[in-house]
């Protein structure tokens, strides 16, 4: 791109905006922004995408805020290309070529740290590779870019809505009247993701609709973006559709989870296709949650028996296991659960679910499993709609089969049983 002689009008709005947020998350306040530099009147206006007519009055706020700007745009379509290669990765959840492409920008744009625009793109890739690659928070990022990001191009405004999204999904709380949730909707607002073009996003908007119980509503999004993608042949993308649609189908259509099912592992199952495996573990994990959630013990025993290799899901498939191995009264797995303190990936909440079933899988008396039952299982579970509710609520019924005749066990049971029965 041409060297500019003067600061245009659209990037003199750009960079207007950006001194007020910066001001604001350095901590300066307007009187120290425009002492010697402008009137309050410019400062004003950058907030209002009224451009100055001098240049100096940029550069001067610029400079305080420890920034300068690039009048040569000798980087401009090195980071327009390298947002469009980003985002195509996404769209082919291709994490390879994410990373690779976010390392290489971030490096090759270190030089140009001081200048402002260019800065907000090191900051932009930085947060992408830091909440895909690196587990760290990027809370402090999410609210810089839900304020920055209109005045960067569309396909990084696209990734990093894909970014917030999932961070605003996986951290705030989704019960309403909480701080978190008030803040979940205000970024869900901005995010606006039911009129994003990108089939990423169209995807994240069908989550949200499934947390909003719009079923029907978020069925037709999937099946949209399934035709697209099964005719670009992006399998990866196919995956993740059907990951989705494996937690929608129990919702509303059952039975008709086997057609997805077949897709699923007819990608899975050809050895001409590469996929992104974390995928298959994701895939395979709904489905046996959604056959183990309607009482088809057998079908999910086969596909946690996939998932019990994959940390991420370890915890979660030997807790079904065990509970299936009981109800069903079948050991042919052959499975031993590992101490609670050798698993790597597991909450302090899971610790209490994790824990019941090591001690019953090592023979433990069936009065101290039920006491455990009482004392920490119960006080864990939080709501009918938690998925252990679902797992203790058979194991309770499982047990009373198995108790003999003693009374006080029994009663004690019972009680349990109301208890979640009244949650």
């Amino acid at each position: 791109m041409a060297e500019e002689i003067v600061i245009s009008n659209k990037n003199k709005i750009r960079v207007g905006r950006l001194i007020r947020i910066y001001q604001k998350e350095m901590g300066i306040t307007l009187f120290d922004l425009i002492e010697n530099v402008c009137s309050r009147q410019v400062a004003t206006n950058f907030n209002k995408d009224i451009p100055a007519k001098n240049d100096e009055f940029y550069l001067g706020a610029l400079a305080k805020l420890g920034f300068n700007y690039n009048y040569r745009h000798d980087m401009d379509d090195y980071i327009l290309n390298q947002c469009r290669l980003l985002r195509d990765a996404v769209e082919w959840y291709d994490t390879k070529m994410m990373e690779k492409i976010c390392y290489e920008t971030i490096k090759r744009l270190e030089p140009y740290r001081k200048y402002i625009i260019e800065y907000e793109y090191i900051r932009a890739f930085e947060m992408i590779y830091k909440f895909s690659f690196v587990s760290v928070m990027v809370e402090e990022e999410i609210d810089h870019f839900i304020k920055s990001m209109q005045y960067l191009n569309q396909d990084i405004i696209d990734v990093l809505s894909n970014v917030i999204f999932k961070f605003c999904y996986k951290f705030y709380d989704s019960v309403e009247g909480s701080k978190s949730y008030q803040k979940a909707v205000f970024i869900y607002n901005k995010l606006d993701l039911e009129h994003s073009e990108y089939s990423v996003n169209q995807l994240n908007y069908a989550v949200y609709l499934l947390t909003l119980k719009f079923h029907f509503d978020s069925l037709k999004i999937l099946i949209r973006i399934e035709d697209l993608y099964r005719e670009q042949q992006n399998y990866n993308g196919l995956l993740l559709v059907y990951n989705k649609m494996f937690w929608l189908i129990s919702n509303i259509q059952e039975k008709s989870i086997e057609r997805y099912e077949v897709s699923f592992n007819d990608i899975v199952n050809n050895k001409d296709i590469k996929v992104n495996q974390e995928l298959v573990m994701q895939g395979r994990m709904n489905l046996a949650l959604n056959y183990f959630e309607n009482g088809y013990y057998l079908k999910s025993k086969k596909y946690f028996l996939e998932t019990i290799g994959f940390e991420k899901y370890y915890v979660k498939s030997a807790i079904c296991l065990k509970l299936i191995e009981y109800c069903e009264n079948d050991f042919t797995s052959d499975f031993v659960m590992k101490p609670v303190g050798i698993c790597k990936i597991i909450t302090e909440r899971e610790k209490a679910f994790y824990e019941y079933y090591y001690m019953k899988s090592m023979n433990c008396d069936i009065t101290n499993l039920i006491n455990y039952l009482d004392s920490y299982v119960l006080s864990n579970i939080e709501s009918r709609d938690s998925f252990y509710y679902i797992v203790f609520i058979n194991e309770i019924k499982c047990l009373s089969k198995a108790l003999d005749h003693h009374e006080s066990n029994r009663r004690k049971l019972m009680k349990i049983y109301d208890k979640f029965r009244k949650m």
